[in-house]
């Protein structure tokens, strides 16, 4: 009976020593790196910046995005000017110009017209 109980102790000292494990990353979980001031997503496999474009006008609230009606186009607040996402025009057509979604292990939005691929680099 006492090695038993020993055996007990043993195995919940092991247990309690193991380590937890970290959360799983998520096919189309996004993020904002407050490091590299940049937007990234998981396509299942790797981590993917978007696509970037021009930054261009002056902005205050990092990592707020929004959707340019005007350039038809998603920007966001690197905290200091708002940077355009830009992408690749698929040929698929959309009518929600704004509309953003995950599909084909990548970030498109709707420009208004067709949806545009924002997967950009592998980061690093």
């Amino acid at each position: 009976m006492k090695s038993f109980v020993l055996f007990l102790c043993l195995i919940c000292a092991v247990l309690a020593a193991a380590p937890t494990p970290a959360f799983a990353d998520i096919a189309g979980e996004r993020r904002y790196n407050f490091v590299t001031k940049k937007y990234e997503f998981y396509d299942g496999t790797d981590w993917y910046n978007f696509e970037l474009g021009v930054a261009l006008g002056a902005c205050t609230h990092e990592a707020e995005t929004e959707f340019n009606t005007v350039l038809g186009i998603f920007q966001y607040c690197n905290g200091t000017n708002w940077v355009r996402l830009v992408g690749t025009p698929t040929l698929s057509f959309c009518s929600e110009a704004g509309m953003m979604d995950y599909f084909s292990n990548s970030y498109y939005y709707c420009n208004g017209l067709v949806w545009v691929n924002m997967k950009g680099l592998l980061v690093i």
